[in-house]
C-alpha cells in the first residue's frame, strides 16, 4: 500500500490522486474510478458505530461518485474521532476529518448513535461516567447545531418516533389501520383482552439482545392465545405490548425517503413455526422476496405519518389481510434496508438514498438511467467487506463495553430468557 497516499487526518485514501495511477494497489486506489453524477462535491457526515455495514456502504458509494463523506464512530471519538466546536462570526465545527460551517455539510445522517464510549486508555475508572456524560452532552449540543442544516433523521424527532405509542398514534391519525393494541405489565389486563380480542401477538417495547454459547438471542414476536396465560409473573416481570393477530395474506417491508419508495413483499403465509408470527424467525423468507407496489393512499398515509413525526427516513412494517386491507405495524426511523436491495435487486435504495444525502433536498428525485451495477447493494457490500479502509469499522472488537444492550447470558436454550425469545446465530 502506498503510505504516500494517505489523508492523515482520517487513515482514508486521496481516491483522486490514486485513480490515475495504474500501479495503485485496489486498496490504495479505493475508489478505483468515479461513476459520474449530476451533483457536485458533497460533505457528508456519517454518525455510526462499530459493525455498521449500512454506513460503510453509503461511505463507499458517496466516495465512488465523488462526494467527501465522512465515517464518525461515535463510540471513539475519545480515542481517534475528535470533534471540536469554535464560536467565531458561525460555529465553525470539526466532527472527524471534516472542518467547516454547518452551511457546508449537504446532510449528516444518523445511522447510529451510541451513548456509550471506549475510554482514553490513561483515565481513571472512577472518571468513567463523568467523561462518558460530559462526551454525551458535547456531541448532543453539535446534533443541535446540524439541526439547523439537513439531519437524517433529526436527533428529536428520532426520540418521538422511537416511541410504540406515538407511533400508533401518528399511524392512526395518518389514516392507517392499527391493531388492536395493549401496553401493559397487569396480568388481568392482559387476560381480559385476550378473551375480548382472541389470538394476540406478544412482543416487547424495546429491542434486546442476549450473548449465548449458541449465538445471539433476540426476543421475536410471538402469537398467544388465553390458554398461554396461566402465569402472572409472564406478564409482571415488564410490560409488553399485546396486539390482535392479523391474519396475513402478506407482509411488507416499506423504505421511504423524499420522493422514493422501495418496498418488498414478504410472503410470509409459507412460514411455519414461529416466523408465522415473525418472520425475522425464518431465513427462508429471503427466497421469496419480491419487489411491491403499493397503493398510493398506503403510500400516502405513510408519508403523513413521518411527516406528522418529523421524519425524512423510515422503514415501515406493513400487512396485507386476506380481504385486501393494509394494516400498520411499526415504523423504524433507521432500519435495516440493504438486505432488502440484495435479496430483491429491483428494489433500488443504496445509490438513490446516497444520491438524495448528497443532495440535501427532500424534493429529489431518483432518476432510474443513472442506476449503476456498481453501485447495487450486492456489489458494495462485498467491496466493503474486503476493504482495508472498513476494516476497524467492522471489528467487533472495538465496540465499547455497554452498560445496557446485549449481555453474555449462559442460560441455554432449554432456558428460554421470555416466553418471546428465541435463538438467531450470530
Amino acid at each position: 500500500m502506498d503510505s504516500q497516499l494517505l489523508d492523515s487526518a482520517n487513515g482514508a485514501y486521496d481516491f483522486e490522486r490514486a485513480a490515475g495511477r495504474p500501479e495503485a494497489s485496489r486498496e490504495a486506489a479505493f475508489p478505483r474510478e468515479m461513476i459520474g453524477h449530476p451533483m457536485p462535491p458533497a460533505n457528508v457526515i456519517i454518525f455510526t458505530h462499530p459493525v455498521d455495514v449500512h454506513a460503510s456502504s453509503v461511505d463507499y458509494v458517496l466516495r465512488r461518485t465523488g462526494h467527501r463523506p465522512v465515517l464518525f464512530d461515535t463510540s471513539t471519538v475519545l480515542q481517534r474521532d475528535y470533534m471540536s466546536v469554535e464560536y467565531l462570526d458561525d460555529p465553525v465545527v470539526t466532527i472527524g476529518s471534516f472542518t467547516g460551517k454547518i452551511a457546508d455539510i449537504s446532510a449528516s445522517w444518523n445511522r447510529r448513535i451510541t451513548g456509550e464510549k471506549r475510554l482514553p486508555s490513561f483515565s481513571h475508572p472512577a472518571d468513567a461516567a463523568l467523561i462518558r456524560e460530559s462526551t454525551n452532552a458535547v456531541l448532543a449540543g453539535i446534533h443541535a447545531l446540524l439541526e439547523q442544516g439537513f439531519p437524517v433523521n433529526p436527533i428529536s424527532s428520532a426520540r418521538i418516533s422511537s416511541n410504540k405509542l406515538t407511533q400508533l398514534q401518528a399511524a392512526k391519525k395518518a389514516g392507517f389501520r392499527i391493531p388492536q393494541t395493549l401496553i401493559s405489565n397487569k396480568f388481568e389486563d392482559v387476560r381480559d383482552f385476550a378473551e375480548r380480542v382472541g389470538d394476540v401477538c406478544m412482543k416487547g417495547y424495546y429491542p434486546k439482545g442476549w450473548l449465548t454459547d449458541e449465538g445471539i438471542r433476540h426476543a421475536l414476536n410471538t402469537k398467544i392465545s388465553l390458554s398461554d396465560l396461566s402465569e402472572p409473573a409472564s406478564c409482571e416481570i415488564m410490560p409488553h405490548i399485546y396486539q390482535e393477530y392479523i391474519t396475513k395474506k402478506a407482509e411488507y417491508r416499506v423504505t421511504l425517503f423524499a420522493g422514493h419508495v422501495g418496498a418488498v413483499a414478504i410472503d410470509s403465509t409459507k412460514l411455519n413455526g414461529p416466523a408465522e408470527s415473525d418472520w425475522r424467525a425464518d431465513m427462508a423468507y429471503l427466497e421469496n422476496l419480491r419487489l411491491a407496489s403499493l397503493p398510493d393512499d398506503v403510500i400516502s398515509a405513510a408519508r403523513r405519518m413521518m411527516a406528522h413525526l418529523g421524519l425524512r427516513f423510515g422503514s415501515l412494517d406493513i400487512a396485507e389481510t386476506p380481504s385486501g386491507e393494509f394494516v400498520f405495524f411499526e415504523i423504524n426511523e433507521q432500519g435495516q434496508w440493504l438486505w432488502t436491495e440484495e435479496h430483491c435487486p429491483d428494489c433500488v435504495l443504496l445509490q438513490p438514498f446516497c444520491e438524495y444525502l448528497a443532495s440535501g433536498d427532500d424534493r429529489y428525485v431518483w432518476n432510474p438511467q443513472r442506476r449503476s451495477l456498481d453501485l447495487s447493494a450486492h456489489v458494495v457490500l462485498n467491496e466493503v467487506l474486503d476493504n482495508a479502509r472498513y476494516e476497524r469499522l467492522h471489528n467487533g472488537d472495538l465496540a465499547p463495553t455497554p452498560r445496557g444492550g446485549k449481555f453474555y447470558d449462559e442460560r441455554t436454550m432449554s432456558a428460554p430468557v421470555s416466553e418471546a425469545a428465541q435463538i438467531e446465530v450470530a
